[in-house]
């Protein structure tokens, strides 16, 4: 619907902002709402811990699409509320890779292995955000070795996997391993050298970490905050 257009940027301006009364406001004075203008609504209140009002607006839709249903996933994971983001991924009456994928990576995050092995065999079908979500919910376990075997089955890595294996070694303290990932990374983001500085930083090896820091090309915040920390 066009004309939601306009609302909807207003919507997310106010929401951004920190302005729920306004975007609230406007939102019950729309003529006419899409899935769209719902499902902002529900981020944006998500976003600022308010679970009750997310749950109310998705009670309150008539239609909700595929990605109004990943979005209550999403808060809910997002939330920690593992058992409410089960329910809701079993409530859902047409699921894709993104839905299986929202809660695969909620499981991770959350650091339910177990769980996370299971959804992930039952999965129709993988793709490399899948493999990602896995190696991640070895890693913070500590299971090093498994996530490596999972790194090492992907059939493609991105630059998402590269660093999360990496941090996986970095995590548990074999700064050999994350380092020889590092290394060997075809592109490194500025979240891998970030998650590179945080390792050596939190094992107490300043100096390794000021020595990347400082052949960082691009510093910002983020890579600024990982040294001080340290």
């Amino acid at each position: 619907m066009r004309n939601a257009v306009p609302w909807n940027a207003l919507i997310k301006a106010y929401a951004l902002d920190g302005n729920l009364v306004d975007a609230r406001h406007l939102f019950e004075t729309m003529p006419a709402k899409t899935a769209v203008t719902w499902n902002l609504l529900i981020t944006s209140y998500a976003q600022l811990g308010h679970l009750e009002e997310c749950w109310s607006f998705f009670n309150s839709m008539a239609d909700r699409d595929i990605v109004t249903w990943t979005t209550i996933i999403q808060v809910f994971a997002d939330a920690g509320d593992i058992e409410s983001t089960q329910i809701f991924f079993n409530r859902v009456p047409f699921r894709n890779i993104y839905t299986w994928n929202t809660l695969l990576a909620g499981y991770a995050q959350l650091g339910h292995l177990d769980r996370a092995l299971d959804h992930f065999r039952e999965m129709p079908e993988r793709d490399v955000i899948s493999w990602n979500a896995l190696i991640v919910a070895h890693g913070e376990k500590g299971f090093v070795d498994q996530a490596r075997r999972a790194f090492d089955l992907m059939p493609e890595q991105d630059v998402v996997s590269w660093t999360a294996i990496a941090q996986a070694y970095s995590r548990n303290g074999h700064l050999a391993g994350a380092l020889g990932m590092f290394q060997a990374m075809p592109q490194k983001s500025p979240f891998a050298w970030t998650a590179t500085i945080s390792g050596y930083a939190d094992n107490g090896q300043m100096r390794e970490a000021e020595s990347t820091f400082h052949a960082m090309e691009h510093k910002g915040v983020v890579a600024w905050n990982a040294l001080l920390q340290g």
